[in-house]
């Protein structure tokens, strides 16, 4: 699990609990793995080749049709209106991605603000997906319902705990216990929480771009002719994470190698160095595979690539076990990616 520092502490968590933006209209299809990502690992035919490791099953898919939960970044209001704030956020990340992704291919070196692009689309793959953010979700709650049982236990803690979430003045503060009480177990609920838990991803992202900006070498490496990479639901790897500290601190901290499959021709890679470098290399057949291989054993529940064929050799040679899927957090219901179109 990646372990993400809790906004401060529980107090936060409930705090960012509270819908603080207005309603933005938003498509209901919200992409984990972006349209404009998953182009670049598409075949001649424009689809991408998937593999479901919860099925079995293997399928060719336009991108939009898959990659996607409904309304998956969706704040939920208090009368029930689905917000896209984060959505808008990641899509104008998205934008920048198709020209870093020309560049890095056609093997030029990025500019300051295509480096700047590429590192904040690193740091959103990171977080936004599916798996990540169940995990996010699961330790702030776990955080929140301990804090909770603690400042709500008499009437001294819950007075203290209400002035500072509301402010002392305020008609909150002045409640009885009971009401309180009722207050947070109104407040305590599905929606809150995941609306925090989305908050909370958003922080992360940028917490993650500040520490990747402060590595000072960027690989990109080009696949030698024959092979191509794949990618997958959780398509950040990350090697070398410090064992001595937890939190981002550890996950991207000095000595970590952050790697994302870029296109079926090119993965980036982002490390530590003496000094600030950024080159291109082609990798041989054997580091493609084993990169294949760690896309494939970290995937939550999807590969995909460019070549049905491909994605069986990674998956049988690789021995891909499935894994079953968890319920999804979104307040929309689960797509059937299998029969979207």
């Amino acid at each position: 699990m990646i372990l993400v520092r809790v906004l401060g502490g529980a107090r936060a968590f409930l705090l960012a609990a509270r819908p603080q933006y207005q309603a933005v209209s938003t498509p209901k299809r919200h992409h984990f793995l972006p349209v404009c990502y998953l182009n670049g690992f598409s075949g001649d035919d424009g689809k991408v080749c998937l593999f479901d490791r919860e099925s079995g099953d293997y399928r060719a898919q336009f991108p939009v049709a898959c990659g996607y939960e409904k309304y998956l970044y969706s704040l939920v209001l208090p009368d029930g209106t689905k917000d896209a704030h984060l959505e808008a956020k990641f899509c104008a990340i998205e934008s920048e991605f198709p020209k870093v992704r020309d560049c890095l291919e056609s093997g030029n070196i990025p500019s300051g603000d295509e480096l700047g692009a590429l590192l904040a689309f690193v740091a959103l793959q990171l977080f936004r997906v599916p798996a990540t953010l169940r995990d996010i979700h699961e330790l702030g709650s776990l955080a929140l319902s301990k804090h909770l049982d603690s400042a709500m236990s008499d009437e001294d803690s819950a007075d203290e705990f209400f002035a500072e979430l509301f402010g002392p003045n305020s008609p909150e503060a002045a409640m009885p216990l009971d009401d309180k009480k009722a207050l947070v177990k109104e407040m305590d609920c599905a929606y809150p929480r995941r609306n925090a838990a989305l908050r909370m991803m958003f922080e992360s992202m940028g917490q993650a771009y500040k520490l990747l900006s402060q590595k000072s070498v960027v690989t990109v490496f080009h696949a030698p002719q024959g092979r191509a990479f794949i990618t997958s639901d959780r398509p950040v790897l990350i090697r070398k994470p410090s064992r001595n500290l937890l939190g981002l601190g550890g996950l991207l901290g000095p000595g970590s190698i952050a790697t994302l499959p870029v296109s079926s021709q090119v993965a980036v890679s982002v490390s530590d160095g003496s000094r600030v470098a950024i080159r291109h290399s082609e990798l041989s057949r054997d580091k493609v595979a084993q990169l294949n291989y760690g896309e494939a054993r970290t995937s939550y529940r999807l590969l995909a690539g460019n070549s049905e064929q491909r994605l069986r050799t990674v998956v049988e040679k690789g021995k891909i076990l499935g894994q079953p899927r968890l319920r999804s957090i979104s307040p929309g219901k689960q797509p059937d990616e299998k029969n979207a179109s």
